[in-house]
């Protein structure tokens, strides 16, 4: 494979440029500063340090490692000693809404589809492995955001509820099957699959935006 055109693929996939790192540092640097003082800050939002503890345990194994190559497992198993060191840079972030720039990062990497030729750059995806310090950090604030999405999400949309998998959409859909067959009522349900979805959403727009 040409490293040269896997990664203009995805760069024109999601939007990216090259830049140099300290070129990178100083413009998020600028965009922090511009958020700072500019939102009413509730301090009810802040997590506890037992729900930051927690997000540590959660962590599971067998996952591929970021660029600190801390494996995601360290952190269920000795979860008391790294919150002592990732603790403060946790709060400094929802206190100023200023995270390290690791958190956000990552390496991407080229995963074969498992169809098509190898050789044609279409038949590939990229995958980010994160750092782990990054992804209990953002468990924490997805469970924070919960409580904001339920107000507008309908009763029946499970995509990215907590604890509603596709075997807890198979058990709607059938009893919707059989609630038709009980009162002798005609219905249809329609299967999507859209080819490439995460990739063709328009990126730059949400970019922009």
């Amino acid at each position: 494979r040409n490293k040269a055109k896997l990664h203009d693929h995805f760069a024109a996939i999601e939007s990216a440029q090259d830049v140099q790192f300290d070129e990178l540092l100083r413009d998020i640097r600028h965009e922090q500063e511009g958020i700072r003082g500019s939102f009413d800050f509730d301090h009810s939002c802040v997590p506890s340090i037992v729900e930051i503890e927690q997000s540590f345990r959660d962590a599971q194994g067998n996952k591929s490692t970021g660029p600190d190559s801390i494996p995601d497992e360290l952190f269920a198993i000795v979860s008391c000693p790294l919150l002592r060191v990732y603790g403060q840079a946790f709060y400094k972030f929802f206190l100023r809404l200023d995270a390290p720039l690791s958190f956000a990062g990552g390496l991407l990497h080229e995963l074969y589809k498992g169809s098509g030729l190898a050789s044609l750059i279409e038949n590939w995806r990229s995958i980010l492995c994160s750092n782990s310090a990054g992804k209990r950090l953002h468990k924490v604030i997805r469970s924070r955001l919960f409580s904001v999405t339920e107000s507008w999400l309908s009763t029946t949309q499970l995509g990215g509820r907590p604890k509603c998998g596709v075997d807890f959409a198979s058990h709607m859909l059938k009893s919707f099957l059989d609630v038709l067959f009980i009162f002798k009522l005609s219905g249809v349900c329609f299967f999507i699959d859209i080819k490439a979805a995460f990739y063709s959403v328009l990126r730059p727009l949400l970019y922009e935006t």
